[in-house]
């Protein structure tokens, strides 16, 4: 299964990194917040995939809502995992400090290491939302 972990940069650009199964394809990299950059990270995810491709990501704020409906709305699938959970795989790999790309990684490696320590993203209808 390919797997799309995203660490989401409120300000900053998302960093990605890309995973089928447990196995990393190539390096992570920086996806700007801009249309043409996101295009190109559902290309390059779904590159040689046949059918829907998951991301993962923490979401924070609220600023995951506009890129997970626009995965949703692409026919992927997107996922949240358990915080504490996303700590502990983050902990576990990480021997070092934090970064954005090691985030990236533990996003993209928890549904394969704890498929249920992450939940669908439910992205509301506009008819919900008013």
């Amino acid at each position: 299964m390919r797997r799309i972990g995203l660490d989401l940069g409120l300000r900053a650009s998302h960093r990605a990194a890309i995973y089928d199964d447990a196995t990393p394809v190539g390096r992570t990299f920086r996806v700007q917040r801009t249309r043409e950059s996101i295009d190109e990270l559902v290309a390059r995810a779904s590159d040689g995939v046949v059918g829907p491709v998951e991301f993962v990501m923490e979401p924070t704020g609220l600023g995951w809502l506009p890129l997970a409906a626009d995965l949703v709305r692409l026919g992927h699938r997107a996922f949240v995992p358990k915080p504490h959970k996303t700590k502990a795989l983050r902990k576990f790999f990480s021997q070092h400090a934090k970064s954005d790309s090691g985030d990236a990684a533990v996003a993209a490696r928890i549904r394969h290491v704890d498929p249920d320590g992450v939940y669908p993203l439910r992205i509301p209808s506009p008819t919900r939302t008013m």
